[in-house]
Formats: C-alpha cells, structure tokens, sequence
C-alpha cells in the first residue's frame, strides 16, 4: 500500500506519463512547408495537426523536463544510467547540435536539435522517476494504451473508407502509414509484454491491445512495417528463452496473434469480389507490381545518401536531406532517406551514426547484464521492451525511424524502461547541488527555451501561411514580419514576406534573404523571378545554376533555364538547354519515380519547344508524337487523379496540379498529335499512330 501511495504522490512520474500518453497521439507529424490552420484552429495544429508539429513538441517537452527539473531540485541522489551510455548520449547530441554549423539550411538544423536534447532527457527521465516496479508498468501502459487509441483511430478511419477506397492505407493522423507502422511496430511487444506478465482485467487489456495494434499494423499497408514486426515477435520469444523463462508463458502469445489473424481475414473475406486492384491489403498481395517504385526507390534513396555521405563525413545538417537529396542526380528531392542510419550518417556525419551504435551497444549490454539473476516476470517485461527496440532498429533499415518525433521519443523511453527492469541497468549517484543546479539550466531550461522558440516561430508562420491563403495582405506582413524577428535566418518566414511586401524592391531583399538562408531549388527558382522581374536577366540566370548544383535533374529549373535562354534571345542556349532536359527521361531519375502516378510535363512541353525550331519534318513528327505520347500517359494516369481531388474539392486538386492546368496539359498534347498527324502520310503508321494517341487524349 505504501508502494502505490507513494506512485500517486510523485509529481514527476505524474509528467512522465501525460507525456507518453500525449506522444503517440500527437507526435505523428514532421515539420516541413508552413501549412494553414484548419478548422480547428490552433488546438487543432497542436493536438496533431500537420500545422504546428513544433508546438505539439513543446507541450510534450515542457512535461518531460517539468519533471526532470524535479527530480534535479529535489533529490540529492539520482538514479542514472551507465556514465558510458550518458557519455554517448551527450556527445550524440552535441554533435548533432554542431551541425547547425556546417549545413546551408542553418535554421533547419537549429529547429531539429531540442528534439534529440528531449530524447536523451526522456530517457534520463524515465530512469530517474519510474523506480522498477509499479512505476514501470504505469509508464508502459501509458504508452500501451495510447498506441491503441492511434491503432483504433486508424481502424475507424479504415472502416470510413472501405465502401469507397478497400486498398486504403490509414494514417491515424500521423504524417504518412509507414511512420504510422514504425510506431505500432513498438507498441504491439510492449502491450504484449504487459498482458503476459499483467493478471485478470490487465492480461485481458494488453492481449486485446496487442490484437488490435497488429490489426492497425496490417492496415497500414507497411512491407518494412511487417517485417520489422515478425523481427520484433521473434526477438520477443528468443530474449525471453535466452533468459529462462518457461516457454508455455510464451504460449499465451498465440492468442492476440491469432485474434489479430481472424480481423485480418475477416476483413478479406467481407470484401466485395472486384479484383485484386480492389481489393483489402492489394498492395501488399500484389507486391510485385509496386516492387520497382518501392524497393527501387529507396535503393536509389541509399545510393544517394551513401553519395552524400561519403562526399561530406562530417555531415550536412539536421533536416537538410529533403533539399540535398538530388545532388548526386539518381532521383528527385525527398524528404527522409528512408534508412534511419543512413540518415543518421547524413545529417550528423559518420561520427554521429558511430556514437549512435555506440550509445545502442552501451545500453544492450547493460540491459542484458544479470539478466539469468531476475524473477521471470520481470525477464519476460524486459525482453519486451527490448524487443519493441528491436523492430524499430530493424524498420530503420527500410524507413527514416527516428526523424519521427513520436517513435524516436517512445523508443528513448523504452530505453530507459528496460535499463530499469535490468538488475544493473542503472545506479544511484550522489550528485552536489551545484552539478543538479547546472543540470538543472542546461538539461531543462535550456532545452524548454528552444522549444519555446522555434514553436512561436512556427505559430507565426502558420499564421502568415493562414493569413496568405485568404489574401489578408495585413495580417500576413504582421505575422511574417514577428518570425523573422525571432529567426533572421529562417529562410522560409523571409519567404512569406515576400507576398506582404509593398514596392518590387523590398519583395527582392526578402528573396535573397530566403535563398540566403533556406538555398533550395524552390527559393532559387523565386529569386530567378525576382531578378528578372527587376531586369537582372544575369543574377537571374545565376540563380538558377545555382539550383541545379542541388538537383542537377530538376525538370523545373530546366524548363525555366531554357525559357530564360529563350527570352534573352540566346537561341542555342535554349535549344541545349531543353535537349538536356529531355534526355532525362532516360535516367532512373525519371523513370522511378516516389509517385508513379505523378508524370512530370517539363520533358514533353521542352519537345514541343524543340519542335518549333525543327526544320526537317521527320525530327519535327518524331518530337511531336513523343511529346503526345508523354501528354497521354499523363491523361491516363495523373488526370483521373486530379479529377478525383476536384470532385472531393481538394484545395490545391492533386499535389498542386489543378483541373486547369491538367486540361491545359491536355490540350497541348492533342494539339501535338494534330500536328503530327499533318505531318504524317495518310494511312501510315505515325498517322494511326497518332490519331490513336488523340482519342487517348479525348479525357472527357
């Protein structure tokens, strides 16, 4: 009884646990592009919304170091980790943090930082507040329980959409499905874990929720997910044999999998027979057909960032894959390099994804230490957690794991849980009150502060993105002008302030001040405009050569490259230039593609430019009917899409492309297979060949 009371009364176990609900149900989201509060306004952004993922981690950060503040101000004696593992952890951070001076994208760096500072204070938190026993369990159940609530979520938002859409993927209000696996991947050992080891009402509560996680895991649609999964289970059963305990507790196991088969199963078996395309978990049964864009994808996705790695050791920055991907040509930017230690290596260098392994061996040692010493229970807890580790570390090789703020913090905690179900995972350590004094402003404020900051920057540029997309001139200078106050060497909130400004003049410093500080291709792209918009075709033209060292490739640039060329009068330039562009379409960047049903239009309107210059009448047809083709595959594949988004009322119709400008794409590629056909024989085959193509354009 004294135990329990004594679990109720402590203040900083109570934050532990808010925060571990909190995460897993808002922690889903990454920051990227400003976006628009919704209905819900700023709850709505805070509570796990794509608006404001920097401020849902300031809620969640102020209840971690709230309550490792506590337990540094009012315990003499700490309980810590290993110092080896503090060691890695803190020398893990700094170096990330040290990034912000090497990278090009300073304030992206600078942004992702306090959330690898609160990783390590979770977990120093958790070994601090959560004793070994009751504490444990409270703060694993807190996890447990939230991640079904995600899981459920996402079993609702399927049923809402299995009438209409039976192949769809469910979010759960996470960024995408596979982060959304990479979550439940740890969560299902975990409740497993408390449901064998719980009694009555608790192992009824964790094999259900182990069920339905597994449920949720197989409707997210996750390859790398399921994989990472049965890693996971298996490493759950050997951990838990390797340390004695009797294999009938394991036995148990078979039934949250077998509950979790008969839904899965179910559901197949209720689906209305329309083909396999239509059908529940069609891309997973029919693997194959998406094995190139999948696999071949993130194959390329490595390739580049081994590149990139081995071209820069010492790293390129916190967050600045999605901007630096594409230098070395093989596919276009994307956000994450979908491997968490490429990734790691990447962003921080070699030595940061040295010190990671480092600081993941220091802690699999220690947690495996006396292992043989402790009661079975506790065993079967601790291979558990270990095992939720596990998975992560193996969907690591297949996804970006840990640029997920919600499974990187789950996962750190686990740490920390599983240091203390070890015997010797963890010890006391006398600490003066100068050293938790200085903890104290370093650990906790310090961090809060950074919290604090790029939270209110990201609020005043979601209102400056809300403010922009109604047209409200004044309240968008307002709030763009309150995030460059607070972040001069934020990119993005110059950037805003172009669309306030009020003389041409003004709108170009901000463009310069955005390339200076945030050099993507988008920014180049609008300083390209700007110079030239002020009759500096040269500075113009600089810009955009800039762009392309980024994303050598990038259709985009190219095109306006070629037409700039073209406006100056420089013929020749503008002929090589689209010829460039156009023998893309033989690279893996063209051809694998992150959305295959996205066909880029760049290569095609560049064939029509070449075919006006085309004197000889064969070169011409051969161009035209290549550009027509190219504008079809665009009908059959993208304009079905678009239409999709317009009938829903999808602002912005399908990522960007509008009814319009399909119809106007459209358009141009009938009118090339018109021309074509003039040029063409009656009755031959480029004249079949491209009346075909006319009817293929023929999208009403």
């Amino acid at each position: 009884m004294a135990e329990k009371a004594a679990l109720n009364l402590r203040p900083e176990l109570g934050l532990l646990c808010a925060a571990c609900v909190l995460v897993p149900v808002i922690g889903g989201q990454v920051s990227l592009d400003a976006q628009p509060f919704g209905p819900g306004g700023i709850a709505e952004g805070l509570l796990g919304g794509a608006q404001l993922p920097f401020g849902a981690r300031l809620l969640i950060g102020l209840l971690v170091l709230g309550g490792l503040a506590i337990v540094v101000l009012s315990r003499r004696v700490l309980q810590a980790p290993n110092p080896r593992l503090g060691y890695a952890l803190f020398s893990l951070v700094v170096v990330l943090g040290l990034s912000t001076s090497v990278t090009a994208f300073p304030y992206l760096a600078y942004a992702q930082w306090p959330s690898w500072i609160l990783y390590a204070c979770a977990l120093y938190l958790t070994v601090a507040a959560a004793g070994r026993r009751r504490g444990i369990r409270a703060v694993l159940w807190c996890l447990a329980g939230a991640g079904t609530l995600v899981a459920v979520k996402g079993i609702l938002e399927y049923a809402g959409m299995r009438a209409t859409e039976p192949t769809y993927r469910i979010f759960a209000d996470w960024n995408n499905p596979n982060a959304l696996a990479g979550l439940l991947v740890v969560i299902a050992p975990v409740a497993l874990g408390l449901g064998l080891t719980g009694e009555r009402l608790e192992r009824l509560g964790g094999l259900l929720s182990t069920a339905l996680v597994l449920f949720a895991l197989a409707l997210t649609q996750s390859k790398g997910g399921f994989l990472a999964e049965a890693v996971a289970l298996a490493a759950f059963a050997g951990i838990a044999l390797a340390w004695r305990v009797p294999a009938k507790r394991l036995a148990v196991a078979a039934v949250p999998l077998g509950l979790a088969g008969l839904l899965v199963g179910g559901l197949v078996a209720t689906a209305p027979k329309t083909g396999t395309a239509g059908q529940p978990f069609a891309r997973v049964v029919a693997a194959s057909s998406t094995q190139e864009q999948s696999a071949g994808f993130r194959t390329l996705l490595w390739r580049s960032a081994a590149e990139l790695v081995k071209t820069r050791p010492m790293g390129w920055g916190l967050g600045a894959f999605r901007f630096e991907s594409a230098r070395p040509g093989l596919v276009s930017q994307t956000h994450f390099a979908h491997q968490a230690y490429l990734q790691t290596a990447f962003e921080g260098g070699v030595l940061a994804l040295a010190l990671l392994l480092v600081a993941a061996g220091i802690w699999l040692r220690d947690v495996w230490r006396g292992a043989l010493s402790a009661p079975p229970d506790q065993n079967l807890l601790r291979a558990a957690v270990v095992a939720g580790v596990v998975g992560v570390g193996t969907h690591g090789f297949v996804e970006s794991s840990l640029s997920y703020f919600g499974v990187a913090f789950v996962v750190f905690v686990l740490m920390g849980a599983a240091l203390q179900l070890a015997p010797d995972g963890s010890q006391p350590e006398s600490t003066p009150k100068p050293i938790r004094q200085a903890l104290f402003w370093i650990g906790c404020v310090l961090p809060a502060c950074l919290l604090l900051h790029t939270a209110l920057v990201e609020f005043f540029k979601a209102s400056a993105e809300t403010a922009r997309q109604v047209e409200a001139r004044l309240p968008l200078r307002a709030a763009s002008e309150r995030a460059i106050s607070l972040a001069p060497f934020d990119g993005e909130a110059h950037a805003m302030a172009v669309f306030a400004s009020d003389a041409p003049q003004e709108a170009l410093d901000h463009v310069r001040e955005a390339a200076r500080w945030q050099p993507s291709t988008r920014y180049l792209r609008l300083l390209s405009d700007a110079e030239l918009l002020m009759q500096h075709p040269q500075s113009a033209q600089a810009a955009l050569e800039e762009a392309l060292i980024r994303d050598p490739n990038n259709l985009s640039t190219l095109e306006r490259l070629y037409k700039l060329y073209r406006q100056r009068g420089e013929t020749q330039m503008a002929l090589a230039t689209a010829e460039r562009l156009v023998a893309i379409e033989d690279s893996v960047y063209f051809k694998t593609r992150a959305i295959p049903e996205l066909v880029p239009l760049e290569t095609y309107d560049a064939r029509l430019f070449l075919a006006e210059r085309e004197s000889d009448p064969e070169s011409k047809r051969r161009l035209l009917l290549d550009a027509a083709e190219g504008f079809a595959r665009f009908a059959e594949l993208t304009w079905p899409l678009v239409k999709r988004g317009t009938e829903a009322k999808v602002p912005g119709g399908f990522l960007g492309i509008t009814e319009q400008i399909a119809r106007d794409a459209v358009a141009r590629g009938k009118d090339a297979a018109e021309q074509a056909a003039r040029l063409s024989a009656p009755g031959s085959p480029d004249a079949k060949r491209a009346e075909d193509l006319a009817q293929r354009l023929a999208i009403d």
